[in-house]
């Protein structure tokens, strides 16, 4: 049940800075910097069937406004944000497309937000930091924790009238995650019923899931995609600057992907294998 509810209702966090080389010109610097700007739109299977439509990312007013996850049983998301340009509220129901595209120009919007099965997330700041994510009355209780330097310690899931259901602790070295331990616990919150360690290999290319995460703070999102299958693992944590090569869990390696890029070193083409399936996926971005 846990895992059928991570890959449904995730959605994603990522607050890790990788430092830049100090050997490096001031134009890779620039470069650098210019490539961060550059948003993901879709994630579509090479040799797709005729009923599939691609994972899909609108954008309005320089801000994600939905996310449409085919491989997610249709899951759409809505976002609002606070004065920081941040995510303050997401709304996450199941729709079926008319077309192969999301138009949210005839979308009923009153009508999903407003519908029984909705779900409403509410994201709670401290300091411009994030503290919470909260479903009133619900099992969606995400509190997290910081090292001193603002990096990612550790993300709580609490259920109401249960109490701690599942941990993440995140270790960090050369500014990037090196480590992350996940323990799941019984029904009573209290002993650990799993205790697994994951450590990662990373491309040097940019991550174009990071850049929503640095800019809108998109987090526990699962797009059921291969690209993104590390968020089946924790939680929807999108917390790497680069792009995942491997994860090794306990030493054993459960995900691998290689990667074709585009002329800003972006992937466009992603080919992985992880525990259940393999396959290729092509990204687009905004123009």
């Amino acid at each position: 049940m846990k895992k059928q509810f991570l890959k449904l209702s995730l959605v994603m966090l990522g607050l890790v800075s990788v430092s830049c080389s100090s050997e490096e010109t001031s134009d890779e610097k620039e470069n650098n910097t210019d490539e961060t700007q550059k948003y993901i739109t879709s994630i579509k299977k090479q040799n797709s069937n005729d009923w599939e439509v691609s994972t899909q990312f609108i954008y309005e007013n320089d801000k994600l406004k939905y996310t449409f996850l085919d491989d997610c049983s249709g899951e759409l998301n809505y976002y609002e944000y606070n004065s920081k340009g941040k995510i303050s509220k997401s709304y996450r129901g199941n729709i079926q497309l008319a077309e192969e595209t999301f138009n949210p120009d005839v979308f009923d919007l009153e009508a999903f937000i407003n519908h029984d099965y909705t779900q409403v997330l509410k994201y709670y700041y401290e300091d411009d930091t994030l503290i919470r994510i909260q479903k009133d009355e619900s099992f969606i209780d995400y509190q997290f924790t910081y090292y001193d330097d603002g990096k990612l310690q550790t993300v709580e899931w609490f259920i109401d009238g249960v109490g701690l259901w599942e941990k993440l602790t995140f270790d960090y070295s050369e500014g990037k995650v090196s480590k992350m331990n996940k323990k799941e616990f019984n029904t009573s919150g209290g002993t650990a019923t799993s205790n697994y360690d994951y450590t990662f290999e990373f491309d040097d290319k940019p991550n174009p899931f990071y850049n929503l995460v640095e800019n809108y703070n998109l987090m526990f999102q699962y797009t059921c995609t291969g690209f993104d299958y590390i968020s089946s693992e924790d939680m929807g944590l999108k917390l790497f600057k680069n792009n995942v090569k491997k994860v090794l869990r306990d030493g054993e390696e459960i995900y691998s992907a290689t990667y074709q890029y585009d002329e800003n070193n972006y992937p466009n083409r992603v080919s992985f294998t992880n525990t259940r399936t393999s396959g290729v996926l092509l990204l687009t971005y905004l123009k």
